[in-house]
């Protein structure tokens, strides 16, 4: 039987083929298993029926635990019910490995535990497809600039100069000497696009931000393109463009993946059939301070709408904190319980800290629009 990837299994369907992969769940019933197989393409169920393979590969079906390693045979069924709309009748199963106990279950787990286990937690459906959108995106960036005759260019992740402004530079002593990690490939990507007419750069940025919160990343990825000869409008043409060739391509490539993590695509979709609005300054300066209302929105009246429901938010988060807190004073709660209770009081008090600052931030914007 031929090896294949899961990805593949619609042009098999009827034949016998080979899967390798682990076993991401397992479930029984009388004289039958169910094993969903993952390979790193994709996911599907394989149905091991103790009448169709033989005591031995029976035997070894029962022992299989969550990521244990294994070798299916059998054949490609149709099933649009089925993970994938394809699942394997298997009429051979080997093991390679058989895993350990795998730390992670279906309950709810804390951020940090999952943070912790991140190799781990990579595995499961939802990481897996949030990567691939990520590698597809990517790809497509690339495909974008390169159809529209850039240049890759490549800027020293180590410089000597500041871009964005000295207060977010990350320092380290370079043999003697003071580098910093890069704010933006900028100042290279400038003096390349003189010999090269355009060109981009894409990869690692690095701001030492003062607030630590969701909303501020020390490391981020970026693309910069420099070209001579643009003006204004041919600059807001290439952003849009790239924009919308990337989330077609993303949305073609990655449809099953979408499905995974339960993404309404309906936003990116009509964005494809859109064309970007163009305002002048004076029109943004406008919207900006609730002169001007977009789509039936105030920026103004949202704002403050913002800042009612962060405070309502924060009264809630700190009761939430405050209850939790009481019952781990309580004796008698298990384990599991005080681990779990204290992963969702870090959480609450992370979300606290987010809520805080909007609460002091949303009023300065406010009074910052109105002038």
């Amino acid at each position: 039987m031929k090896q294949i990837d899961i990805r593949n299994l619609p042009q098999y369907e009827g034949q016998e083929v080979t899967l390798k992969g682990w076993a991401a769940n397992k479930r029984s019933g009388k004289g039958i298993f169910f094993i969903i197989l993952r390979d790193g393409s994709g996911f599907c169920q394989c149905v091991i029926d103790e009448k169709s393979v033989s005591a031995e590969s029976f035997e070894v079906a029962g022992k299989v635990t969550m990521e244990s390693s294994i070798i299916v045979g059998g054949k490609v069924v149709k099933d649009d019910r089925q993970i994938g709309g394809y699942e394997v009748q298997v009429t051979n199963l080997k093991v390679i490995n058989i895993a350990s106990e795998y730390p992670i279950s279906k309950k709810e787990h804390g951020v940090d535990f999952l943070m912790d286990n991140r190799h781990l937690w990579l595995r499961s459906q939802r990481q897996w497809a949030i990567m691939r959108i990520r590698n597809a995106i990517i790809f497509s960036i690339h495909a974008f600039f390169n159809e529209q005759g850039f240049v890759q260019a490549d800027a020293p992740i180590f410089t000597g100069n500041a871009v964005e402004g000295t207060s977010t530079l990350f320092e380290t002593d370079f043999y003697g000497q003071p580098a910093y990690l890069s704010q933006s490939g900028q100042l290279y990507g400038e003096a390349m696009a003189m010999a090269m007419g355009k060109i981009y750069t894409f990869g690692p940025t690095f701001r030492a931000e003062k607030s630590k919160t969701r909303r501020h990343l020390s490391e981020f990825w970026m693309i910069e393109p420099e070209m001579a000869f643009y003006d204004l409008d041919m600059n807001m043409e290439l952003i849009e463009s790239m924009l919308k060739s990337v989330v077609q391509s993303v949305l073609k490539e990655c449809e099953s993946e979408f499905k995974f993590i339960g993404r309404d695509t309906t936003i990116l979709e009509n964005l494809i059939n859109k064309k970007f609005p163009r305002l002048t300054y004076d029109e943004a300066v406008r919207i900006i301070k609730g002169e001007v209302d977009v789509e039936g929105k105030n920026a103004i009246i949202s704002l403050e709408e913002e800042l009612k429901s962060v405070r309502q938010r924060l009264i809630s988060v700190k009761n939430e904190i405050g209850e939790r807190e009481g019952k781990m004073k309580v004796d008698g709660m298990k384990k599991g319980e005080i681990a779990f209770n204290q992963s969702k009081i870090d959480q609450l008090k992370n979300e606290q800290k987010e809520l805080e600052e909007d609460e002091r931030n949303i009023p300065q914007w406010i009074n910052s629009a109105k002038t």
